[in-house]
């Protein structure tokens, strides 16, 4: 809206927090990059995997291990993936899991109380309060303190894991890294913005400048700062609060507010404030309320956790971590005994008979018995078997009281068409057409398969329909929206007409 003010919160310039868990940016995040993630089908426990799914070197991946993945993806991309794609991805997730901590413990890794203790107590100081903590028990997954600390003591386990593989692979880290990591700055500023996008109608460089001398004098005769940010600064994310910025590396204020700013800052001492330093953003009064360098014997003690943490970092975020989990896996040995999670891996690796057994295996097992998709898949891996027979033979297996007549006719249309028999195929998808009525979705999937199949003849005239029928739509609602229109004229008529009389 024009004439509304905009300003950009300059604290979320600060990329990322001191302290930060990533125990599910290693166990879950790492191995799903590049899928949308979008909030999709609620996991609620009719979804709950039951069973062994796998086992790994003997080990067996339990029910309880799998669904803490399986469900964490069914609602984020259960709109996007089918649902044995993300079964699929869970147990993927669920065996690296269990490589990594065969190895922690082959490795001997072991975390002492006084580390998980140092380590919890930085996560407190990252969530001071009762609510910012609850947030992060939601985020990880646990009821409680205690069960934060499992997670806590896991993701140290990890760290100390990935730093050992990354030295193996001659990772390197720099001085200036590990400075990087260590050094933090805490300032508060007071802002006179420039830019337009951060304020409404913004001064000019001189004014913004006069502005910026005018509230550096006051302070220099006594004035309080807290009580300037008030009435003064045009970052209204922290004007209130005294312009606190907050505690943060030194590298994410570069990074956030820019060189400028930050060497400014670096210049001063604590409680000292500068004079207007100038930046993209307009005029800063910059106030040090605490920094820590790297100097000292504290940063000489901090140094050689600090590499590990580098190390640990740079081996997740570099691809070795999937070299290292696939040479991990090919020499493991992976059982994958759930027949239906066994049927699809086989089936994307193209051993469409072997699939198509596992699938019979899966029928014949009664957490499957009544599911359409399994059913479903069997006939569709049938067909890629070139089993054509077989494939049309399960799905009159399946039970009535699951079977949906669009998605066998959908089934028995791609099975046909494989075998050749393209009289049946055409006669199928007219039924299809048939059965959709005027249901548009459903006739656009007919119509892609037509156009699959490559029948130019009936697919224009699937197309012509399915435009008819929303031309038809738009009229009915353009007719509809004016009959509204109407009738709330004939509402504002009647209500003038009573406050007149």
């Amino acid at each position: 809206m024009a004439g509304m003010l905009h300003i950009r919160r300059l604290s979320q310039y600060l990329l990322t927090p001191i302290v930060i868990i990533i125990i599910l940016a290693m166990v879950i995040g790492l191995f799903f990059i590049g899928v949308p993630g979008l909030q999709g089908r609620s996991a609620s426990n009719q979804y709950l995997y039951k069973g062994t799914a796998a086992s790994v070197n003997g080990e067996k991946i339990k029910a309880g291990d799998f669904n803490k993945y399986y469900l964490q993806l069914l609602q984020t991309y259960g709109s996007y993936f089918p649902e044995d794609q993300i079964k699929d991805s869970a147990l993927k997730t669920a065996i690296d899991e269990k490589l990594i901590t065969q190895a922690i413990k082959e490795r001997k890794i072991k975390i002492s109380r006084s580390e998980l203790e140092t380590a919890m107590k930085e996560l407190k100081k990252a969530y001071p309060t009762e609510e910012q903590m609850e947030s992060l028990f939601a985020q990880v997954g646990v009821a409680n303190m205690k069960g934060l600390e499992k997670v806590m003591e896991k993701q140290l386990q990890w760290k100390i894991l990935y730093a050992q593989l990354a030295e193996e692979d001659k990772i390197e880290v720099t001085e200036e890294e590990i400075r990087e990591k260590y050094e933090q700055i805490d300032a508060a500023h007071i802002m006179i913005a420039t830019n337009e996008q951060l304020v409404e109608n913004p001064p000019s460089d001189s004014e913004a400048l006069k502005e910026a001398q005018l509230v550096y004098e006051k302070l220099q005769n006594g004035a309080d700062f807290a009580e300037l940010a008030k009435e003064y600064s045009d970052d209204r994310s922290n004007k209130d609060n005294g312009g606190q910025i907050g505690l943060n590396l030194v590298a994410n204020y570069r990074r956030g507010l820019g060189e400028s700013f930050t060497d400014a800052a670096l210049e001063l001492k604590v409680g000292e404030v500068s004079n207007p330093v100038k930046t993209s953003a307009g005029y800063h009064i910059i106030k040090v309320l605490d920094k820590k360098m790297a100097t000292g014997e504290e940063w000489e003690k901090q140094k050689p956790a600090l590499r590990k943490e580098i190390l640990a970092e740079k081996f997740v975020a570099s691809d070795q971590i999937n070299t290292w989990l696939q040479k991990q896996a090919d020499e493991a040995e992976v059982v994958i005994l759930d027949p239906a999670l066994r049927a699809f891996r086989l089936r994307t690796e193209n051993k469409f008979t072997e699939a198509a057994q596992a699938y019979e295996k899966a029928l014949a097992d009664k957490r499957y018995k009544n599911n359409l998709d399994i059913y479903i898949a069997t006939a569709q891996t049938y067909k890629e078997a070139e089993k054509y027979d077989e494939a049309l033979e399960v799905l009159t297996r399946i039970p009535e009281k699951v079977t949906d007549e669009l998605s066998v006719l959908f089934a028995k249309a791609q099975i046909y068409q494989s075998k050749g028999d393209e009289e049946t195929t055409k006669q199928t998808l007219s039924t299809l057409v048939e059965r959709c009525g005027e249901n548009v979705n459903n006739l656009k999937q007919v119509l892609y398969l037509m156009n699959q199949f490559e029948y130019k003849e009936e697919a224009e005239a699937l197309e012509a329909k399915i435009k008819q029928i929303e031309a038809e739509r738009a009229e009915e609602q353009k007719a509809f929206q004016e009959l509204l229109r109407q009738e709330q004229e004939r509402i504002k008529a009647e209500n003038e007409s009573t406050e007149a009389q």
